[in-house]
């Protein structure tokens, strides 16, 4: 399958961020490990660009979320 751009992380629940492709479909989900969301946002977006495509740099700049703040990868 092939994943579309951008991806983003989302955290669920209190303890796990997913990342998801643009149409919100799943693609990875890690623990939360820190209480720092950026740190965890950062970690997991990094691993999962990596292991997605390593032809496309894992920092394409800000994505909006849904309370139209801006979050990078």
């Amino acid at each position: 399958m092939k994943f579309q751009r951008p991806f983003r992380a989302e955290i669920v629940g209190e303890d796990t961020i997913w990342i998801v492709d643009r149409t919100r479909a799943f693609i990875a989900c890690f623990p939360r490990l820190t209480d720092d969301v950026q740190k965890d946002f950062a970690r997991a977006s990094a691993i999962a660009a990596a292991d997605l495509d390593d032809d496309v740099p894992a920092d394409e700049g800000p994505l909006p979320d849904d309370s139209g703040d801006t979050q990078r990868r």
